[in-house]
C-alpha cells in the first residue's frame, strides 16, 4: 500500500514538472530575445537573468519559484528602479548564452548595474524565491549609486565647484538632458535638478548637511516605502561628492549540460 501511494505521488510530481513551461510568461519576469536583450540589459539597472532550455528538467522545476519571485518583485515597487528580473531561452538564442559563458541549464547570472557582460557572475545561491530575493536585496544594498545617472553626475560635480554665475547654465544643461529621459530614470533625473537648484541657492555645503539629515532620519527608523524614498535621495545626493561600489560572491548547485 505504501509503495502504491509513493508511486502515485511520484507520478503526480513528474506530471507537475512536465506542466511547468520555462518559456511561459511570468508577471514580474521579463522575457528576453535577440531583439530586446541589449535594450533591457543596458546597464542602467542591475539584473538577475535565468538562461534556460525548454526541455531542461531543472528549468521546469524552477518555474514555480520564478513565479513566486516575480510576484514578490511586483509587491515592492521600489525594486523596479534598481533591478530587472528576466529569463531567456538560451537553447533558442544560443549566442546570448555564449556571451555569458553559459554551458548548462539553468544558469542564473547576476549583472551589476553599470557593468558589461564581462562583469556578470553566476548566482550560486539557493534556487528558491526567498534565496534569490535575499540575494538581490543584498547586492542592491552594496550599490549606493543605483539612482545615479552618469551624465547628470558630471554636471552635478561641476556645479559644486562652479562660480555662482555659472550655476544657471549648468542647471539648464541638466534640464535639457532630463527632458529626454522617461520612467523611473526621469524621476531620478528630476531629483538631480531639485538638488542642483538647492546647491545654487544655498551653496555646496548644503549637500553634506542634507546627507547628514537624511542619515539621521534612517537611524530613527521608518517604513520600507519611506526608507526606499530616502535611499534614492541619498543615492543621488552622494553623487554630488564621491562614491565607491563593492561586490561579493556566493555558492554551488546542479545544472544540465547542453
Amino acid at each position: 500500500m505504501k509503495s502504491f501511494i509513493g508511486l502515485v505521488l511520484a507520478v503526480a510530481l513528474i506530471g507537475t514538472v512536465r506542466c511547468n513551461d520555462p518559456g511561459e510568461s511570468i508577471p514580474g519576469v521579463l522575457d528576453l530575445t535577440i531583439d530586446n536583450f541589449k535594450t533591457v540589459l543596458n546597464g542602467r539597472k542591475a539584473a538577475l537573468v535565468e538562461f534556460y532550455a525548454p526541455w531542461c528538467g531543472h528549468c521546469k522545476s524552477l518555474v514555480p519559484k520564478m513565479k513566486t519571485l516575480g510576484g514578490a518583485y511586483l509587491q515592492e515597487p521600489s525594486l523596479a528602479d534598481q533591478v530587472v528580473i528576466a529569463k531567456v531561452n538560451a537553447d533558442k538564442y544560443h549566442e546570448l548564452g555564449s556571451m555569458y559563458g553559459v554551458q548548462g541549464f539553468p544558469t542564473i547570472m547576476w549583472l551589476p548595474r553599470g557593468k558589461s557582460e564581462v562583469d556578470a557572475r553566476p548566482y550560486n545561491g539557493a534556487r528558491t524565491s526567498v534565496g534569490m530575493m535575499d540575494f538581490i536585496k543584498s547586492e542592491l544594498k552594496k550599490d549606493a549609486a543605483y539612482a545615479r545617472i552618469e551624465e547628470l553626475t558630471d554636471i552635478a560635480r561641476k556645479l559644486v565647484q562652479a562660480e555662482a554665475s555659472d550655476a544657471g547654465a549648468l542647471i539648464d544643461d541638466a534640464k535639457k538632458f532630463v527632458e529626454g529621459l522617461s520612467g523611473s530614470i526621469k524621476s531620478n533625473g528630476e531629483l538631480y535638478i531639485k538638488y542642483m537648484q538647492k546647491v545654487a541657492d544655498k551653496g555646496a555645503a548644503y549637500v553634506e548637511k542634507e546627507i547628514s539629515r537624511l542619515n539621521k532620519l534612517i537611524d530613527g527608523g521608518m517604513s520600507p516605502s519611506k526608507q526606499a524614498e530616502v535611499d534614492k535621495k541619498l543615492s543621488v545626493l552622494t553623487a554630488f561628492t564621491a562614491a565607491s561600489e563593492v561586490e561579493e560572491e556566493e555558492e554551488p548547485m546542479m545544472e544540465e549540460e547542453y
